[in-house]
């Protein structure tokens, strides 16, 4: 809750391998947003449903149903379906699907997905992602993001270094010319605090992002 009376909560019960989710915001006096999640996890698979901004007497409201299966102790699939109607959108309705696949190794894991919209049966998104742990001080990843709607693909290497005398450094750059990073130092090694120095930079916008903080625990 802020000073304006605009509050946001979260409720959460969980029943033997049934979890429940309650989520709502509150501004202005108005309810803003609304959300309820089940979700039942079982031994190989999880299946979940989530009704969000459901409003009966303006036709408005998001269904979104999930689905994940482990096919072997190293591949997992799934599947997830949202469903969106809002008559002040093109049509009044939109669907897609996407899919999505994880390979995990002990040392690197592989994962991708992509969407599918259902009323032009044309992918509309894709995201590959490679995890490698090079050593117990050296890990690294790979990411790349493509829209075929707007015809944009943006690449990110990202890595962290764990230096001795308690430092570790995280840093990253894409193709769109954006560089950061984040360097952490505990200041004591009796006491839990640490030390943390983040920037970020455009080259194409010329715009940059400093920051400094303090970590306790």
């Amino acid at each position: 809750m802020d000073l304006f009376g605009n509050t946001a909560g979260t409720i959460i019960h969980q029943i033997g391998r049934y979890r429940m989710k309650l989520q709502g915001q509150v501004q202005m006096s108005k309810l803003a947003a609304a959300q309820i999640s089940l979700e039942r996890r079982g031994r190989l698979s999880t299946i979940g449903m989530t009704l969000a901004n459901l409003n009966p007497f303006n036709g408005n409201g998001v269904f979104v149903a999930q689905y994940l299966r482990r096919l072997t102790e190293r591949l997992d699939l799934g599947a997830e379906f949202v469903y969106q109607k809002d008559p002040r959108m093109p049509g009044g309705q939109i669907s897609a699907i996407s899919y999505a696949a994880r390979y995990t190794m002990p040392d690197y894991i592989f994962s991708g997905s992509t969407a599918l919209n259902s009323a032009t049966a044309s992918f509309t998104t894709a995201h590959l992602c490679y995890y490698h742990k090079q050593s117990d001080h050296l890990q690294f990843g790979v990411e790349l993001e493509a829209n075929f709607r707007m015809q944009e693909v943006n690449t990110t290497f990202a890595y962290q270094i764990e230096i001795p005398d308690s430092i570790i450094l995280r840093a990253c750059c894409d193709t769109n010319w954006t560089v950061g990073a984040v360097l952490e130092k505990k200041l004591s090694k009796q006491f839990p605090f640490t030390l943390a120095l983040s920037g970020m930079l455009n080259h194409v916008k010329s715009q940059g992002r400093f920051g400094i903080g303090l970590i306790v625990g």
